[in-house]
């Protein structure tokens, strides 16, 4: 009888062994296939960051030589305004000679007239 029992315990065990090892493989092959896209998806997203982070860089870089540009615009503004007021000032000193020569003239050719 145990020779019969053996014939029969052996082959329900090994199918069930088999089994398990089956779903084993193929539950670790699904997980691999799974793992394989996600890491695939990982990839792309990291593609995409480093291609975001590149353009925020180079929009920083724009902005840092903007801000520096911007700056040098606005000292030779100050310059400008300062060259301004500057020749306003000697432009008004130069009407008021002119003025003065012109009256000085208008009197002597007045004079000159009675």
């Amino acid at each position: 009888m145990d020779i019969e029992l053996l014939t029969i315990i052996i082959p329900v065990l090994s199918g069930a062994v088999g089994g398990v090892v089956g779903w084993l493989t193929g539950k670790r092959s699904k997980d691999n296939v799974y793992l394989q896209e996600q890491l695939t998806s990982v990839n792309l997203l990291l593609e995409n960051n480093k291609t975001i982070v590149g353009r925020y860089t180079e929009s920083q870089e724009k902005v840092v030589s903007l801000s520096a540009e911007n700056a040098q615009l606005k000292e030779v503004i100050r310059s400008m305004e300062a060259e301004i007021k500057r020749l306003t000032r000697k432009n008004d000193d130069n009407n008021r000679k002119i003025q003065a020569m012109q009256q000085r003239l208008d009197a002597l050719f007045n004079s000159d007239e009675k």
